[in-house]
Formats: C-alpha cells, sequence, structure tokens
C-alpha cells in the first residue's frame, strides 16, 4: 500500500470522526452531512446546509491541475478546474476539501485554528488561524508555541506518540498527523 494510499484511509477515519466534534455541543445531534456537495460556507457545512442543484460527479488529475465534474443546478454535466468552482469548499469521498489560491486542501480541524493538509500531497500540513486567514506552513516550533502559550505543551511532549509504537513510518505519520489533530482541537477548545 503507498504513502499515499494509507494516509487517504487514515484521514478519511479521522475527518468522519473528528469534523463535528470540533464546534458542537455535545447534547446536540450533528446534522447529516451529504457527501459530494457544495457549501457556502462553514457554518453551512457544520449545519448540513448544501448548495442545492450542485452534485460532485468525480475528480481527477493533480493537486494543481484537478478537474471537477458536478452536476450544475439545471442538471448539466461540467467539468471545471477548482478555480472555476461555485465554491471554494466542498465535500468528496467524505473529505472537507477547502481551496485556496488554486489548491485545494483537506481540512483537518477547525476554530480558531484550522489544520490541514495539501490534497494529493498529504506529507505537507498547514495552519490558519482563523478560519478566513490563508494557510501557511506547519512546523512543530510554531505548534509547540501555541501549545505552550495555552499550558499544553507538557502534555503533548509527554503523550507524543513514538516510531516504535508502530511498524511502518507510514503508520508512524499518519499516528502524528492523528495526535496532532487531537492537540489542534483542545487549543481551540481553549480559544473558544
Amino acid at each position: 500500500m503507498t504513502l499515499k494510499s494509507s494516509l487517504l484511509i487514515f484521514l478519511f477515519s479521522v475527518l468522519t470522526i473528528n469534523l463535528f466534534s470540533q464546534e458542537s455541543d455535545s447534547n446536540e445531534s450533528a446534522p447529516r452531512i451529504e457527501d459530494c456537495r457544495f457549501y457556502k460556507s462553514l457554518q453551512d457545512y457544520q449545519d448540513g446546509n448544501y448548495i442545492e442543484g450542485l452534485k460532485i460527479l468525480s475528480m481527477m488529475g493533480g493537486s494543481f491541475s484537478l478537474k471537477v465534474t458536478y452536476l450544475d443546478q439545471s442538471g448539466e454535466e461540467v467539468k471545471k478546474k477548482v478555480a472555476e468552482l461555485p465554491s471554494d469548499l466542498f465535500t468528496y469521498k467524505g473529505m472537507l476539501i477547502r481551496v485556496f489560491d488554486y489548491t485545494p486542501y483537506y481540512v483537518l480541524a477547525t476554530g480558531k485554528l484550522s489544520y490541514y493538509s495539501e490534497f494529493l500531497y498529504n506529507n505537507f500540513t498547514y495552519y490558519s488561524e482563523g478560519w478566513d486567514s490563508d494557510p501557511n506552513k506547519f512546523t512543530n516550533r510554531w505548534f509547540e508555541k501555541k501549545l505552550s502559550d495555552y499550558g499544553l505543551l507538557d502534555s503533548y511532549k509527554k503523550n507524543m506518540p513514538k516510531r516504535a509504537d508502530v511498524e511502518t513510518q507510514n503508520d508512524f505519520f499518519n499516528l502524528v498527523i492523528a495526535y496532532n489533530i487531537q492537540y489542534f482541537n483542545k487549543l481551540n477548545e481553549k480559544l473558544k
């Protein structure tokens, strides 16, 4: 199994669990999210309010040449580059995807701090401070400073996954991403 396919399987399983736990009250039931749909905003996504009449059929190509085929509101099949889509936020195969400057990203965590992985190049991760700001390259130095500012650094370092905990480097990478998602969510709880 390749790194790319392993990470996609990992991301799919983590995201289906994580996306609603970040912003919703635990007493509320999460709305049913429709797959292959466009959303006007993160709030619309969280509320399950997709753009009526639009449905993604397929995606093909690389990160920078990605083309999306979808049904438009008149029922016609349309093929467009990501920069030409009716919205920069959509779901596909259970993943929330956001487009910044012609580049699609998987959304891994949302809140005052958001965490992203570049579509098809999952070993590149990014963060943004606030939903409306552009993504910045994720660095451990930046993350550990944020964790320190909110009293989470000791716990983060103490419980950090070890390479010996898993069989392959790919599994370790997936474990670290999942671990970072947990701590993005913890930071977002403190930032509410």
